[in-house]
């Protein structure tokens, strides 16, 4: 928790989560255009309060789970990657149309 990398990430995690719910809570499009008297008549107070409780409540999470917000930390484990395999069987699945209303039918391989 005293590392550089520590505080960077938790600073870009703070910085992130203030931005989108700060946005969110404005209600914010990006298409509208506002005027000057609608900007004004926008919650910025529920904004700034909400957005910083949200920052806080991240730096939070980055303590509780230092090496992960490092970066090193492994809180997920990457999924193992699944090779082709093909049918000991012999036999093959067929294509099948689930909307065409027939039945599915088992095909021998090579057929």
């Amino acid at each position: 928790m005293s590392t550089k990398d520590f505080w960077k990430g938790a600073g870009e995690r703070c910085g992130k989560t203030f931005l989108q719910v700060g946005v969110a809570t404005l209600g914010i499009s990006a298409t509208a255009t506002y005027t000057g008297a609608q900007a004004m008549a926008l919650p910025w107070e529920t904004a700034l309060v909400t957005a910083t409780l949200s920052a806080l409540l991240s730096l939070v999470t980055s303590i509780l789970n230092p090496s992960f917000t490092a970066g090193t930390g492994g809180a997920i484990d990457p999924l193992p990657t699944v090779p082709d395999v093909e049918p000991e069987d012999g036999y093959a699945v067929p294509e099948f149309d689930a909307d065409s209303g027939e039945e599915p039918r088992h095909a021998e391989a090579g057929v």
